[in-house]
């Protein structure tokens, strides 16, 4: 069964990097040199004042070895470069509509569409609200 859940946006995906930057020991500048990310922009993405482009977030969560899965599961062996799959099965799996997505996440149609057949990314703001319609979370990534 998949979860609607009404939190904050985005803030549950900067609060999963940030416990793993801890729990890894990675601090924001040793993550922006070795990704090429701009620390002021990261800073503040961290402290809740920006998004991310899609394709940082994603070095980010690989970096971090992150991804996402349903809510409730420890770890994941899906790759975080095969999210937008990760949110198709869930709109299956669940037996949506995208009409449905829309309404609980609040994002466009048309953006959820191009999102889960790969045609377009979509910004960290509208992954929140998706993740939280369809019962996602991030979690650790662990290769089988």
């Amino acid at each position: 069964m998949i979860i609607f859940a009404a939190t904050k946006l985005v803030e549950m995906i900067r609060e999963r990097i940030y416990q793993q930057m801890l729990k890894r020991g990675v601090n924001q500048v040793m993550l922006c040199n070795d990704l090429s990310l701009t620390l002021p922009n990261f800073n503040a993405f961290i402290r809740g004042k920006r998004t991310m482009p899609y394709k940082d977030l994603v070095a980010v969560m690989k970096y971090l070895r992150l991804s996402v899965a349903p809510q409730g599961m420890e770890s994941t062996s899906s790759p975080v470069e095969s999210m937008s799959e990760i949110f198709r099965e869930r709109v299956k799996q669940g037996g949506l509509k995208l009409v449905e997505v829309e309404a609980a996440a609040g994002v466009n149609r048309s953006t959820i569409s191009s999102f889960i057949t790969g045609r377009s990314v979509t910004s960290s703001k509208n992954l929140g609200k998706m993740m939280q319609a369809l019962g996602l979370d991030i979690v650790p990534f662990k290769k089988n």
